[in-house]
């Protein structure tokens, strides 16, 4: 499938743009496209990618994402902003045959909260949708039917609007007010789901327990703090993802030494067989994270 061909934007209350929707003047953010470059070939987006209300300032507080996204074939690694597009780069090359033992999460927060549908449960009634064409027929009539509807509604003005064709072989699904192409193969119809599940249902804090619970990995270890960091030495780094937070090197995390994260982060991208990489732009400045991944990579 061809997921991130295009930018979309994201208006209503759901994903990364639920964050203090009702309370927010600028309510759209939009998802930069996907190009295969170098690492190092991306630039602050034009358009918002998270945005938040400051109560204290009783304003909005809007931050721009990356543009483009990166895949860097040299390293197999992903760049993006918000974080919880790992998730989808992650199982797309699951589904199409990469195994690991290992998930390595570097970040300075744990981005462990539940989302409001469980992966297994975004799969069930998406599969059920595609074969029934019928929302009301495989949702119950609940919080997830209001969520799910809105969730369709928003993918089907996404795509429509670049256009945006996610497949060479698809099939479109007619609706009163809107139609939704979608992926003919059961493979392409899995991997359209956990984009849509990726940038509609997950947000940056919350997508770290349904990519646990798909069972890809047998193990998971989290670096967030000098202790973690120090104990990764003991993990078994054979055959690993390495998912890293740039914010890991924010200044909030600076009571750990730069060259010592540096060091031990350098090792943990020499032994991934896949990296996915956030620059996560609320938390981080973006010339921060450029002189970080030279740090990195190119050091």
């Amino acid at each position: 499938m061809n997921a991130y061909q295009n930018p979309f934007t994201i208006s209503d209350n759901i994903g990364n743009n639920e964050f203090s929707h009702s309370l927010r003047t600028r309510k759209k953010i939009e998802i930069s496209k996907l190009e295969e470059t170098s690492l190092f070939l991306f630039e602050e987006s034009k358009h918002i990618a998270f945005c938040e209300f400051d109560k204290e300032k009783n304003k909005d507080c809007c931050m721009n994402g990356i543009y483009p996204f990166v895949y860097d074939t040299k390293y197999n690694a992903y760049l993006f902003d918000n974080h919880n597009h790992a998730f989808y780069f992650i199982y797309h090359h699951y589904l199409h045959g990469a195994k690991w033992d290992t998930l390595i999460h570097v970040d300075q927060h744990k981005d462990s909260r539940i989302p409001k549908l469980s992966f297994l449960e975004f799969q069930s009634y998406c599969k059920s949708f595609f074969q029934n064409n019928r929302i009301e027929m495989i949702v119950p009539v609940d919080a997830h039917r209001v969520l799910f509807e809105k969730i369709i509604f928003e993918v089907a003005g996404a795509m429509l609007k670049k256009p945006y064709h996610i497949s060479s072989s698809s099939k479109t699904l007619y609706f009163p007010e809107f139609e939704l192409e979608i992926p003919s193969s059961p493979i392409e119809q899995d991997d359209f789901i956990a984009w849509i599940y990726t940038n509609f249902v997950l947000n940056v804090g919350n997508f770290i327990p349904p990519l646990l619970k798909t069972n890809i990995f047998k193990s998971y270890y989290c670096v967030d703090s000098s202790y973690t960091l120090e104990q990764i030495a003991s993990v078994d780094l054979s055959d690993m993802v390495l998912d890293l937070d740039l914010d890991f090197f924010s200044k909030d995390m600076d009571y750990i030494p730069f060259k010592k994260k540096k060091n031990i982060v350098k090792e943990l991208i020499q032994k991934s067989k896949l990296i996915t990489i956030a620059t996560s732009p609320y938390f981080i400045e973006l010339n921060d994270c450029k002189k970080v991944l030279h740090e990195l990579f190119q050091d």
